[in-house]
């Protein structure tokens, strides 16, 4: 599975902060609205991919505007999907995705996490290969379509 922003990416400086407040309201993190954030904004929004994937429902839609969705956002008032989750593994893996800024886990923390345990029965090369893209190591990628828009100039 591959999860990619469409939107703004940012190089950052060696504090990893960047700034800016372009981005998809539902999945962005609080601190993206105060303008200085790291990539813990990642896991954030890979977390409410998670919680979208699994209640096939868009987080925060319970929001009839984007401003209610900044005002829940940055109060820390969670979406309402999430409540509605019965498995409580499921629930506490996407609350740490979403918790706390320094209270996230890496990317690398994630590939750890007890919620993936058994995930891969049979099959460890596909935990391997992320951890071995976690470490630095690019893994080859099998082609895809994007692939095919090598060249595309947009003007």
């Amino acid at each position: 599975m591959k999860i990619g922003d469409l939107g703004l990416a940012a190089i950052v400086d060696k504090t990893h902060v960047a700034h800016t407040i372009l981005g998809t309201p539902e999945f962005m993190a609080p601190e993206l609205y105060t303008e200085t954030y790291t990539e813990s904004v990642d896991i954030y929004s890979y977390g409410m991919c998670v919680l979208e994937m699994v209640t096939r429902e868009v987080p925060y839609s319970e929001c009839g505007s984007v401003v209610q969705i900044f005002h829940n956002v940055t109060r820390g008032v969670p979406p309402a999907a999430l409540k509605r989750l019965k498995d409580p593994e499921l629930r506490g893996f996407i609350e740490r995705c979403i918790g706390q800024p320094r209270n996230r886990p890496s990317a690398a923390e994630l590939l750890e996490d007890p919620f993936f345990d058994g995930v891969c029965s049979g099959d460890d090369d596909a935990l391997a290969d992320a951890a071995t893209v976690v470490a630095g190591t690019p893994v080859p990628r099998p082609r895809s379509y994007v692939d095919d828009l090598d060249g595309l100039r947009l003007d």
